[in-house]
């Protein structure tokens, strides 16, 4: 069979195809061993970062630092190993270009496709080779990240030992809490119990409120019906308000009249009292000045040898007794005069048998006019 276009020529006779068979496939194992490894070993670095940037502890940071050391001493071998494979599969080529094929095209084909899918995957690999330096300052950053997060966590730790005693105090206040709680629910139960037992008389005096309600709804219709007539009466009222208003100021005109009518016949009762006194005062005066005058005559007839002084003060007494028993024709007289008049003959009257006489009738006289 002729070998297709495009395709390089073998010149390796039998045994050496086999020999570089197996060489290829060994190495071809190992290509890929190392590189599933090593993207394993990263995919669990970055998966581990991840997981450790939300909570991370001391022992799992130191843990991490040495992973990511020895992962880059594995990279660096990885490395050594991808090397030693380019150089094989160079080697390779450069055989496979010297020496004339001896065989069948068919049976070199195979050889040949695993000889280009061992170099595809050492293409890859130099890829992932040119990404280690990229790799390894990612590392670099994760160290520095962690070393920010492990003083992150330091503090937080002093925040989480601050608020441990924060916490126990919660908590013992949460167990009072729930003491309380308990003891409020007991509360409550008896509580319940009682309001159930008052849910009888409830609704016994609901049952009573609507038959009030029955009843003041009546008294309602009751009242609007009194009011309708109340409103119907309001001119009646209002006519009998007004002629009551007239018959009051009349009430108290007639009650000013009478009161002066009273005070009227009061003055006039009083006046006749006065009048009455006055004249039964008269009367006794008359009575006395008629005496003390038949007395005066009787004294002046036995005292004719008496001086003259007397004489003139009985003369004076005559002329008062005289004005005392006649009212009509003198002015009013008082008592008092009359008894000053009576003394004022004792005092003139000489040394006589009759002075004792003279002396009994003025006392007598006085006694007569303090009465009135």
């Amino acid at each position: 069979m002729q070998p297709r276009e495009g395709q390089p020529t073998c010149r390796v006779n039998p045994i050496e195809r086999i020999q570089w068979s197996s060489e290829l496939q060994a190495n071809h194992l190992f290509l890929a061993y190392t590189k599933s490894s090593v993207y394993v070993q990263l995919t669990r670095i970055f998966l581990e970062c991840d997981r450790l940037s939300a909570f991370l502890t001391s022992d799992r940071y130191e843990w991490l630092v040495q992973q990511l050391d020895s992962n880059q001493v594995y990279f660096q071998s990885y490395s050594n190993a991808a090397r030693r494979a380019s150089e094989i599969l160079a080697a390779i080529a450069r055989m496979v270009n010297e020496r004339a094929p001896t065989t069948r095209w068919e049976e070199v084909e195979h050889d040949f496709n695993g000889v280009w899918t061992t170099a595809h995957q050492l293409n890859n690999l130099k890829h992932a080779l040119d990404q280690l330096p990229s790799m390894c300052r990612d590392i670099e950053t994760l160290k520095n990240s962690i070393a920010d997060l492990t003083e992150a966590n330091q503090s937080r730790a002093a925040i989480i030992e601050s608020h441990a005693a924060t916490i126990a105090a919660l908590t013992e206040d949460n167990q009072r809490r729930a003491a309380t709680i308990a003891d409020l629910t007991e509360a409550n139960q008896s509580r319940a119990a009682i309001i159930e037992s008052h849910a009888a008389t409830i609704a016994a005096l609901t049952e009573d409120n609507q038959r009030r309600a029955a009843t003041i709804a009546d008294l309602t219709e009751a009242n609007q019906s009194r009011a309708a007539i109340i409103e119907s009466h309001a001119a009646t009222i209002a006519a009998l308000t007004e002629d009551n208003q007239r018959r009051a100021a009349t009430i108290a005109d007639l009650t000013e009249d009478n009161q002066r009518h009273a005070a009227t016949i009061a003055a006039l009762t009083e006046a006749n009292e006065s009048h009455a006194a006055a004249i039964e005062n008269l009367e006794t005066l008359i009575n006395i000045a008629e005496k003390y005058l038949a007395f005066v005559e009787h004294l002046q007839g036995q005292t004719s040898k008496t001086p003259g002084d007397f004489f003139s003060a009985m003369d004076a007494l005559r002329l008062a007794g005289n004005q005392a028993a006649h009212p009509s024709e003198y002015d009013d007289k008082n008592l008092a005069d009359l008894v000053k008049m009576l003394g004022d003959c004792f005092a003139a009257a000489p040394d006589t048998e009759n002075s004792e006489v003279i002396l009994c009738g003025l006392e007598a006289f006085d006694i007569a006019a303090q009465s009135q």
